[in-house]
């Protein structure tokens, strides 16, 4: 008798639990452990108690079983149980039953063989494992407990339902059921559902036979494949699923298509005579619309509805060879890809690498192929408005839409914008103490953590944030331009009811500066006398056997455009980086001579006391150009250079300095070795280290041919002359 109260308790635990516990979906419920973890370790619960039960020690199985009932019958009475959860619950009282006879306690035993034949009156104990006494001893109970209903209809293939709980199709012959009063439901689609309360006596079969009343048609589809939507009116029906048909065997064999990936047959019911139009949808998949015709209530089995694949293709390759490819947010490997297979239609083509993004929406017809040389870009989060006033918040919110409006268009930025991202008031908070920090002015290594630390939140290399000065012309703000490489940031004050102010921003935010540059090859000085810049000196050979460029040439045009000063001469070279072969008209001795010209490609360096120049800009630029596998070893050298010249602007001179250690430059014309000693004296020079940056500008001079600026631009010696000088002087 010791488990007698144990399981009496747990009995009674079932049945309020039953009566009380909340329908699936309504009232608060506790998170569920998912249904196969939850199921794993139910079976090694059963595994554990089996064991003890097959052992010599079998009465400690009987806790094991009940503790392990319990569980799967509470969870029962919060959502239906799974077929494999079923199954162990039925075995697990099918054994603890059977322990308890062996124990002697018979009252236990009943009570547990009932609760097994309640749950599954047709259950079958193994009789070449159960001994003939436990066999004979529950064939008592269901003799007692148990009758059997026949169920037929007409016609046949009706759903059988007992107290709500489906038991099979009719007809069915022969179904064992509790004694007592039962709910019987048979329904078929395209009839009248049926309900009876039937009485079922232990021992006895009840007949039932029900005649069912036609109440609207029903048509049936088959689909190739599985997995297709049905929808009607613009309503979902559902999807088809099941084995081939009769019907569908026969579509495979015509059309040479494997019958395991025909569906069953699907049903739309409630049909009433008139027409309906029937849409099938599958991704990647095509088929015209069924026009279905009901003239009088009926089943209506219609021919398999056999789909066509419908596919695009994409090529895509892109300037990063790490760049990770996202189709409608789906990853799909890293570039390049080859005929990449996507369903026609639009998609939206993310390309995600180290140092940039890219994105496009494309619209792809059937069997179209399309390429995508894709070019990333560095992203800039826009992390809304800061002020520190009591300004109105519709004002703040009507800056943070201006921006949005004025900015969102960039070209050669990804402008995402996170100014009502769902953790704003994290971003917020960093982004106010960012900004309070600024307002010392001096690199900070700490800001930087925090910048950076933003950077990732957002996932982009770049910020910007605007600030409500408290002293400054109305509808007027401050842009911040802050990198994940620097601790400093660009500020611009922009009138915002000034376009011409947002276009210069935006033409800012564009710019990249280019490592290297088409150039003329000489360096021109303007005069009052002349009528264009004077060539002064022939700094790179643009020419092939002679020498028709002389020192003293008077430029007057290029490419027949007018030329009257030396910015003029270069901005039009800027503009024609695509050419290769120039006319420049000089006066020579009062005589015009054309002569033809090669732009010839030189390497240039950032001018780090530019005012219209955003250099978190250029540090994204640049940091992209160095980490691409494509760019070679003298590209990487020349960008590594160009970042510490960005340092230098942001008097983050330890840093420069530690990179241009790094920069190896082995070019003996022009920008070379020698430039990087030069650049490396000036940084010791602001760090206090003087006699390092002598020792720096003894070490430049030793590159002879090497220039500042640009491979055309002033000599290295005249710069280092001008240093030492100024070292010497203390100045």
């Amino acid at each position: 008798m010791k488990y007698r109260i144990g399981f009496f308790i747990f009995l009674i635990c079932s049945c309020l639990l039953a009566q009380e516990a909340p329908p699936p979906g309504q009232g608060p419920q506790e998170e569920l452990i998912p249904e196969e973890a939850q199921l794993q370790n139910w079976n090694k619960a059963f595994a554990d108690a089996e064991a003890v039960f097959n052992s010599e020690n079998q009465s400690q199985s009987i806790p094991l079983y009940q503790d392990l009932v319990a569980k799967i019958t509470t969870e029962k009475m919060k959502r239906p149980l799974t077929e494999p959860e079923k199954v162990l619950l039925l075995k697990s009282l099918d054994h603890l039953g059977q322990g308890f006879f062996l124990e002697g306690e018979q009252d236990e035993a009943s009570s547990v063989f009932l609760k097994l034949i309640e749950a599954d009156p047709n259950y079958q104990m193994n009789e070449q494992l159960v001994s003939s006494k436990i066999i004979d001893f529950v064939a008592q109970i269901k003799s007692q407990n148990l009758g059997t209903l026949s169920v037929s209809s007409v016609p046949p293939g009706a759903s059988i339902q007992i107290d709500g709980l489906p038991v099979g199709i009719t007809d069915l012959p022969g179904l064992y059921a509790l004694k007592g009063s039962h709910e019987l439901a048979v329904t078929r689609p395209g009839y009248y559902p049926q309900k009876q309360t039937v009485t079922v006596t232990p021992g006895k079969v009840e007949r039932i036979s029900i005649k069912l009343e036609r109440s609207s048609s029903v048509a049936y589809f088959v689909t190739y494949p599985k997995g297709v939507e049905v929808r009607m009116a613009g309503k979902s029906l559902g999807f088809t699923a099941g084995e081939a048909t009769e019907s569908a065997q026969a579509a495979a064999t015509e059309h040479s298509l494997p019958a395991s990936e025909f569906s069953g047959e699907f049903p739309i019911s409630e049909l009433q005579p008139g027409e309906y139009e029937v849409e099938f949808v599958k991704p990647c998949w095509e088929t015209p619309n069924r026009r279905v015709k009901i003239e009088v209530n009926d089943d209506y089995h219609f021919t398999p509805i056999i789909m066509e694949p419908s596919k695009a293709t994409l090529n895509i390759t892109a300037d990063d060879s790490q760049a990770n490819i996202f189709i409608d947010n789906d990853y799909k490997g890293i570039v390049p890809k080859d005929s990449l297979e996507v369903c026609p239609g639009k998609h939206v083509v993310k390309l995600k690498g180290p140092f940039g993004k890219f994105e496009q929406t494309v619209d792809l017809k059937k069997n179209q192929a399309l390429t995508i040389s894709a070019k990333l870009n560095p992203s800039v989060a826009f992390l809304g408005i800061v002020s520190f006033s009591a300004l109105a918040k519709a004002q703040v919110e009507r800056f943070r839409q201006e921006t949005i409006r004025e900015l969102q268009d960039l070209k050669s930025l990804n402008f995402q914008d996170v100014s009502k991202s769902p953790d704003r008031a994290t971003l917020e908070e960093a982004v106010q103490e960012i900004a309070i920090s600024l307002e010392a002015g001096e690199p900070d290594s700490s800001r930087q953590d925090k910048i950076q630390q933003v950077c990732s939140k957002v996932e982009s290399d770049l910020l910007l944030f605007g600030v409500i000065p408290e002293k400054a012309e109305e509808r007027t703000l401050d842009y911040y331009l802050l990198s994940n490489w620097s601790s400093m940031p660009d500020v611009r004050r922009i009138q915002t009811t000034d376009d011409t102010q947002w276009k210069q921003f935006q033409s800012q935010l564009e710019f990249e500066q280019p490592l290297f540059e088409k150039r003329l090859g000489i360096n021109s000085i303007d005069t009052a006398i002349t009528p264009g810049p004077v060539i002064a000196k022939l700094s790179l050979k643009t020419y092939q056997d002679a020498q028709p460029l002389l020192i003293g040439d008077v430029v007057t045009a290029i490419q027949d455009k007018p030329i009257k000063t030396t910015d003029q001469l270069l901005a039009a070279a800027r503009g024609m980086q695509n050419e290769s072969n120039l006319r420049l008209t000089v006066m020579r001795a009062g005589v015009q001579n054309i002569v033809p010209i090669q732009l010839m490609l030189s390497a240039m360096e950032i001018d780090y006391t530019n005012p219209q120049l955003l250099f978190n800009r250029q540090l994204a630029y640049f940091k992209k150009t160095a980490g691409l596998d494509r760019t070679s070893a003298q590209e990487k050298n020349v960008a590594a250079l160009n970042i510490a010249q960005t340092y230098f602007h942001f008097k983050e001179y330890d840093r420069a300095l530690e990179l241009l250690q790094q920069v190896q430059l082995d070019r003996t014309v022009g920008i070379g070795p020698g430039t990087v000693k030069y650049r490396m004296a000036l940084a010791y020079r602001a760090l206090g280290r003087i006699q390092e940056a002598k020792q720096s500008l003894t070490d430049a001079l030793r590159s002879t041919q090497n220039t500042v600026g640009a491979d055309d631009g002033p000599p290295l010696a005249n710069e280092v002359e001008l240093l030492q000088k100024a070292l010497n002087s203390g100045s």
